[in-house]
């Protein structure tokens, strides 16, 4: 029998997670910015997407075994819906398939990186992994519920950091590193399910790559650089960065848009 791992604590949350590690990596400064903005408010899809993991975590401990698994229920407070159980089977049923041929698994297991001496508590919680002795290979594999943006997998800093996480816990040394995406609600070119394979050389030159970053955000007045990711990020909406960039994009489309008049300058003498 497989030796399984499930969660038994309430998750917490590290500043520099894995969840916001593609944000801070890119942005350092924003760690700073979101640690004085506090808590935002959780948006109805936010919610949703909590709902489909609590709903995908049960399913994969206790199976239909439980009330609030059903249709019609309410699972953290979110009604679970018909599409909803749909979408949450394609990921239920994948890892399923994993723990019927893996070693060791884990649903919903928080990873720290204290052994590598961060700069502060780095740890986040990853929906399931597994390892297969015979092949080698460590797999994490990630429920994206979204719909509205596609998440690739292809050097996801999410993913890769639960995969160092995973590493450092289960004092495995894997042939291969396998990160999966599950994303049923979003179209994308390579279907739902999406996969990346690195080595553990690769893996470990990330994880010396992601310390440097992670320490570039406890630097004073660490620099903020808006982009793509500031949509994840507690203080969009409140960094100055953002507004000026934001600033810059309007101006540009104005003048685009608009036919101004020459500059008086260069217009040549009656």
């Amino acid at each position: 029998m497989p030796s399984i791992t499930v969660k038994t604590t309430q998750k917490s949350h590290s500043s520099l997670g894995a969840s916001g590690a593609a944000r801070w990596w890119a942005c350092p400064g924003s760690v700073a910015l979101e640690a004085a903005v506090g808590e935002s408010y959780e948006s109805a899809a936010a919610q949703e997407g909590t709902a489909a993991h609590a709903l995908a975590e049960s399913l994969l401990k206790y199976g239909w075994g439980e009330p609030t698994n059903q249709p019609g229920n309410t699972v953290e407070g979110v009604l679970v819906t018909e599409d909803m159980v749909e979408a949450v089977s394609v990921f239920t049923n994948y890892c399923q398939d994993l723990m019927t041929v893996s070693n060791r698994f884990g649903i919903e297991e928080q990873f720290d990186l204290a052994a590598l001496h961060p700069p502060v508590p780095m740890f986040g919680t990853a929906d399931f992994w597994s390892w297969h002795e015979g092949s080698g290979m460590l797999e994490i594999v990630d429920l994206k519920y979204g719909m509205g943006v596609v998440v690739e997998v292809g050097d996801n800093k999410q993913l890769l950091y639960y995969a160092l996480g995973a590493v450092l816990k289960t004092q495995t040394f894997p042939d291969v590193v396998k990160v999966t995406i599950i994303q049923p609600r979003a179209g994308h070119v390579d279907g739902q399910i999406r996969s990346f394979e690195i080595t553990i050389w690769e893996l470990l030159a990330f994880a010396d790559e992601l310390l440097d970053h992670a320490r570039a955000t406890q630097v004073p007045d660490a620099p903020r650089v808006p982009g793509t990711w500031c949509r994840w990020c507690k203080a969009s909406g409140q960094c100055p960065e953002q507004h000026a960039a934001a600033m810059a994009v309007a101006q540009i489309d104005f003048e685009t848009a608009v036919d101004l008049p020459p500059d008086p300058e260069t217009l040549p003498e009656p």
